[in-house]
């Protein structure tokens, strides 16, 4: 019964430790990546890192590379950009990261953009 009791804090205590370096650490490195000079470049040439990242989804051959290109397309996917063009590529870029249906990234890309209207 004790050892009950024991293993159960230290999960407890592991998982609060867990939660709170996850709140810390984890922006600072989407921070740092933003900050990213060949990130930035990258997101400027949504075709190039299409072209980089759907190779490294069948091959790695650089890993930095393909790094750089997997985070640029995640800010690219989850930019704030609602005109035409800016939908037209989060769609695409969602389509190339996520395992979802198209229905439900327009449905997603339809809220978040109805959400920076309000």
């Amino acid at each position: 019964m004790k050892s009950g009791m024991n293993f159960r804090m230290v999960v407890i205590v592991l998982l609060a430790i867990l939660f709170v370096e996850s709140c810390f650490y984890f922006p600072r490195i989407l921070a740092r990546d933003s900050k990213n000079p060949v990130i930035l470049r990258y997101i400027k040439e949504p075709e190039s890192v299409y072209k980089v990242f759907s190779e490294c989804k069948k091959n790695v051959i650089e890993v930095d590379r393909c790094y750089m290109a997997y985070s640029a397309a995640v800010l690219i996917a989850d930019s704030k950009d609602c005109s035409k063009y800016g939908i037209k590529v989060k769609r695409r870029f969602k389509l190339l990261l996520e395992n979802n249906k198209l229905n439900n990234i327009d449905e997603e890309i339809a809220r978040e953009c109805a959400s920076d209207k309000v």
